[in-house]
């Protein structure tokens, strides 16, 4: 196991549409975890980003920018 950081790039692009002080602006949604493998890392961190959106409060979506996700091994 290792341990990785994984940067997911979001927008929501409900508030955007909404908001009028909405810039567009993309955001980072940063986690570390433990995993078997790079895609391990990915999985666990979406799902772990899902579940934060879910339970955030807020009425928009957060839609991950998936082709940008960045990932960092920290410890082997």
């Amino acid at each position: 196991m290792s341990k990785y950081q994984v940067i997911i790039p979001y927008r929501e692009p409900t508030y955007e549409t909404h908001s009028s002080k909405s810039d567009g602006k993309q955001y980072r949604a940063p986690y570390t975890v433990t995993a078997l493998s790079k895609e391990d890392a990915i999985k666990e961190a979406l799902d772990l980003f899902a579940k934060e959106a879910l339970y955030s409060n807020v009425g928009w979506r957060h839609d991950p920018e998936y082709d940008q996700i960045e990932v960092k091994i920290l410890e082997k």
